[in-house]
C-alpha cells in the first residue's frame, strides 16, 4: 500500500472523528441547556450544566457499549430500554431540587 493511500485513509478517519465529535458537542450543548433551564426554574439543584450533561452522556454511552458484549449484557438481567431508562432516571433524581 502506498504512503498516499494510507495518508488518505488516515485523513478520512480524522475527518469522520471530527464529524462525530461535532455531533456529540451539539447534543451535549442541547442537554446542558436543558439542565441550565432546570436550574434557572428551580427544578434542579445548582450545578455545572456542561459537566452534568457530560456525566449523562458518559452513562448513556456506557449502557450502549455494554450491549456490544453479550456476557456483560446478560449480567443486567433486565431489558436494555429499562436499564437505559433507569440510568437517566437516576441522574434526574440526583439533579432534582429537594
Amino acid at each position: 500500500m502506498s504512503v498516499s493511500i494510507r495518508r488518505a485513509r488516515a485523513d478520512d478517519v480524522d475527518f469522520l472523528v471530527e464529524l462525530v465529535t461535532q455531533v456529540w458537542k451539539r447534543a451535549l450543548l442541547v442537554l446542558a441547556e436543558v439542565i441550565e433551564r432546570g436550574v434557572a426554574s428551580g427544578e434542579f439543584e445548582p450545578c455545572d450544566p456542561w459537566l452534568s450533561a457530560s456525566v449523562v452522556w458518559v452513562g448513556a454511552n456506557a449502557v450502549i457499549q455494554t450491549l456490544e458484549v453479550p456476557e456483560r449484557r446478560a449480567l443486567w438481567e433486565r431489558d436494555v430500554p429499562l436499564v437505559f431508562h433507569e440510568a437517566v432516571e437516576l441522574f434526574l433524581r440526583g439533579l432534582a431540587k429537594r
